[in-house]
């Protein structure tokens, strides 16, 4: 019982956001103690050590819906990407300080640009644009409400590759690649493996190398197949049944464990490799599960609702 006890999850802080109604994503920086909610077309810094709130500022002139976010050059001088439901990304500089304390300043916008030009905005319910930074080689992976996942040069600016997303009846809400960063250098399945979560709550698993995204691996709510000579074989329920808020891949523990959450409030930790899902753990809230975090260095996660 006491060992029981000892591994639950312990609320560490409570961030009260005032300027929207309803948080749409939660990311943390890798190094430093800074923790971005974003909602309503604004961008809100908290240092997570003091609970504090730091600095408010719009995605672009008119407060574009961030839909997806990430941090450029984690290990110095941290940028800030933000994608919005308008097909575009945008950059921001200056967050931090000189001694690497966290800005009370608005940030500056270094760089903009159209990362998908056909993403459809008409729809009620929309992903907006979802991307995924990879550090190694300055590359940015790009989907969401769009037939495509395009691959860009972000320091050219560039679209280096494109691929369909294999689903003609849901869009895509997050990506994630199986390689990241730890102090002994790059780790994962590789750089070229990239995961989507998908509206309807299946997750597919692709090879970026292919000029057609080869798909590798792909789950439903009836669970995971791996696919072998065009066939899938069957493992049990480790899928989700709403929209996939969030996954990313896990550099502690095993090279292929995923932590993923949905709509619902359910979160999954799972193994590619074994056919039911590690565990699986309530967000907590009442309400739906609107965003959600995972650190990528140590095992702590941010769960946001409405």
């Amino acid at each position: 019982e006491e060992k029981k006890n000892a591994l639950q999850l312990q609320e560490a802080g409570l961030f009260k956001i005032k300027n929207f109604s309803s948080t749409s994503l939660l990311s943390f920086h890798s190094f430093e103690p800074a923790l971005i909610a974003t909602g309503n077309g604004y961008v809100n810094v908290y240092n997570a050590e003091t609970n504090e709130h730091m600095v408010t500022f719009p995605n672009g002139s008119k407060c574009c819906q961030v839909t997806s976010c990430s941090w450029l050059n984690d290990e110095s001088n941290s940028l800030l990407l933000a994608g919005g439901a308008d097909g575009k990304i945008r950059v921001f500089d200056g967050l931090f300080l000189p001694n690497d304390g966290i800005s009370r300043e608005k940030p500056s916008l270094v760089s903009s640009f159209v990362a998908a030009p056909e993403i459809a905005t008409e729809t009620r319910y929309t992903s907006g644009l979802v991307s995924e930074w990879q550090q190694l080689g300055g590359r940015l992976f790009v989907g969401g409400n769009s037939a495509f996942i395009r691959l860009y040069d972000l320091a050219a600016e560039k679209c280096i590759n494109s691929f369909n997303t294999k689903s003609e009846t849901c869009s895509v809400t997050t990506l994630a690649t199986a390689w990241q960063k730890d102090i002994s250098g790059y780790s994962g399945l590789g750089p070229d493996v990239i995961i989507a979560g998908y509206g309807n709550g299946s997750v597919r698993l692709f090879d970026a190398r292919s000029n057609n995204g080869e798909l590798i691996l792909h789950s439903s709510g009836e669970g995971f197949g791996r696919q072998r000579r065009k066939r899938y074989t069957t493992y049990s329920e480790t899928g989700h049944n709403s929209w996939v808020v969030d996954l990313s891949f896990r550099n502690y523990g095993s090279r292929q464990e995923i932590v993923s959450g949905c709509v619902e409030g359910n979160i999954k930790f799972f193994d590619l490799r074994y056919r039911e899902a590690l565990r699986t753990i309530d967000h907590g809230h009442k309400m739906q599960m609107t965003a959600l975090s995972s650190h990528s260095k140590i095992p702590m996660i941010a769960a946001g609702s409405p």
